[in-house]
């Protein structure tokens, strides 16, 4: 157990998060509702639209994805046994092969975790559990991460993964070039692509 480093006694708060585990649950309206109240405040909430309609419209969109088989999105939420705080969200869309032409099949995973939830040490084990859905599940060649450039904080919890990430910038040639370009359309902002190779499919791996 954690002991708090002025008084020796046992830290509250990292035990109890060590009694929790991450768990990806499908959306419910109530988890909706939860989401949603981040939206008026959070300079990094995700979708271009503040609005309720568009985000309602988004979810309608990952739902049918999901039945179509090209996308994902759950509900990422610390369980305790018998709670389950919100955490944010998940999702997984599988590029059209014109997107990233010749790479073989591209999952672009997203994240989006609520602020009370920054800086608690989710991230990691969110990133892992979303690699290992597009890896054996989805049949990914590659798994990407799209962050906006001026996200910095995004764009260093990432690179504290020790994956081995090849990155991307629009402006550079690289398979996912055409793709990057597509999302920044859709998004209005300026992107780096992290990229990482089914596990089997790596360089220098039999």
């Amino acid at each position: 157990m954690d002991r708090h480093p002025a008084n020796g006694t046992p830290d509250r708060h990292a035990a109890y998060q060590a009694q929790r585990r991450l768990r990806f649950m499908p959306l419910r309206p109530i988890h909706a509702a939860q989401l949603w109240q981040h939206a008026a405040y959070d300079p990094w909430w995700p979708l271009r639209n503040r609005s309720e309609t568009a985000f309602a419209r988004y979810l309608e969109e990952m739902r049918a994805a999901e039945v179509l088989g090209y996308g994902r999105l759950r509900v990422a939420a610390a369980w305790s046994g018998e709670t389950a705080d919100v955490l944010g969200w998940v999702t997984w869309s599988v590029w059209p092969e014109d997107m990233a032409p010749g790479a073989g099949r591209v999952v672009e995973a997203g994240t989006y975790l609520v602020p009370a939830a920054r800086g608690q040490g989710w991230n990691a084990d969110i990133k892992r559990r979303q690699a290992a859905v597009a890896f054996q599940q989805l049949g990914a060649a590659w798994l990407v991460f799209l962050i906006p450039e001026d996200n910095r904080l995004a764009r260093r919890a990432i690179e504290k993964l020790p994956w081995p990430w090849r990155v991307y910038r629009e402006e550079e040639e690289s398979p996912f070039r055409a793709g990057m370009a597509r999302r920044r359309f859709a998004t209005g902002q300026r992107l780096w692509l992290y990229a990482v190779a089914r596990p089997d499919d790596r360089p220098g791996r039999a």
